[in-house]
């Protein structure tokens, strides 16, 4: 389909000028960043947990929550009505 997509299972710490330009540079090239959401049990419509805080400011990063075996939030998984899908 043509879709450039990076998953970034990864995450934490202040936010990275160097990252966030490079999240800019994919947007611009129409490349998707898949982010977890992170696993602290946070509202990251209060909180942050970086690639995944990049989301909604670039639209390009979608911020994704785990799920358990019932397909429920998992108790850890950061979660945010706006922030995370």
């Amino acid at each position: 389909m043509g879709v450039r997509v990076s998953n970034a299972s990864w995450g934490g710490g202040p936010i990275d000028a160097t990252l966030a330009t490079a999240i800019g540079r994919a947007r611009l090239a129409g490349h998707v960043v898949v982010a977890a959401a992170g696993n602290e049990a946070t509202d990251l419509d209060r909180g942050t947990f970086y690639p995944a805080s990049f989301a909604p400011s670039y639209n390009n990063v979608v911020a994704v929550a785990s799920a358990d075996a019932q397909d429920r939030l998992s108790a850890t998984s950061n979660y945010g009505a706006k922030a995370v899908a």
